[in-house]
């Protein structure tokens, strides 16, 4: 039962979406899923005066834009396990999506722009974005913007979505060649929040071989690297190296402190880089 009051609405398109938050004078939030702000706010943990639905609007597309793949705001974790377009091009978000616990109230209403908007740096979508080079695409009184996923998390819990903006697409460049890729993570168990997530992408083209490896839970914000070029052992544990040394804000919560964060990632990220590299090779 949620016992602070609230106003509702669920406006049909973005442009009044944007225009209730930019005039409401308090409290207002987005909501599309539910998942995570419904639960927060049952807990007394979030308490906005008002909430903005996106239902009405619909955003539960998948589909290309030029040389992109667009992920709607309201696309959940079972569209993307359905999506052919998705097992094809960003076969990473099939990995993420299939080891998301939680049963179908999750699976079936978690949406991926809504964990991005979330922006738990331990969850798992964040660094599988991190790690695909995806922007976010936001809706305000002012236009739309596409902003780097790098720009975008600023912070544990903390993105630069401005209080009027509406997070309506994530967009992610359609790979030029054969992709490859790996996800991981550690969690205390099944039901818990992950305390480290690790994913890498690997493409192949006529110019060569790209890799872009992430990791999430061990900065507050997720750290991406990328590399050109076919990977020995060494190099691989070079390019770890360098992606943990990377780290500015240490993460840490009630599951797991930063020193333990610290040991744990360099030797998954290891593994997840050498399986999707594997991948090439079968």
């Amino acid at each position: 039962m949620i016992a602070n009051p609230f106003s509702y609405s669920a406006p049909e398109t973005i442009e009044e979406a944007a225009s209730l938050l930019a005039n409401f004078d308090g409290d207002a939030m987005v909501i599309g899923g539910g998942t995570m702000l419904v639960p927060a706010m049952t807990r007394g943990e979030s308490k906005p005066e008002l909430l903005v639905d996106l239902r009405r609007i619909g955003l539960k597309q998948i589909s290309l834009e030029t040389a992109d793949i667009v992920i709607e705001a309201r696309v959940s974790y079972d569209d993307v396990l359905s999506s052919a377009l998705i097992a094809k091009e960003a076969p990473l978000l099939v990995h993420m999506a299939s080891g998301v616990t939680g049963g179908r109230s999750i699976t079936g209403q978690g949406t991926l722009l809504g964990s991005a908007c979330f922006a738990n740096p331990a969850s798992d979508v964040p660094v599988c974005l991190a790690a695909l080079g995806a922007k976010i695409r936001l809706v305000g009184v002012e236009g739309i913007r596409d902003v780097p996923m790098a720009e975008f998390f600023l912070g544990g819990f903390l993105t630069s979505r401005r209080n009027d903006e509406v997070g309506v697409a994530l967009i992610l460049p359609r790979p030029r060649g054969r992709v490859s890729s790996s996800y991981r993570k550690v969690k205390p168990s099944g039901s818990s929040w992950p305390i480290i997530t690790v994913a890498c992408v690997v493409e192949l083209t006529a110019e060569g071989t790209s890799t872009s490896l992430a990791i999430g839970g061990l900065d507050s914000t997720p750290l991406q690297i990328s590399a050109n070029g076919v990977l020995s052992p060494r190099d691989q544990e070079g390019l770890v190296s360098k992606l943990v040394s990377m780290m500015r804000e240490p993460w840490e919560d009630a599951l797991a402190d930063a020193e333990y964060r610290l040991r744990v990632a360099p030797a998954i990220a290891l593994r997840v880089m050498r399986e999707a590299i594997g991948e090439h090779h079968d």
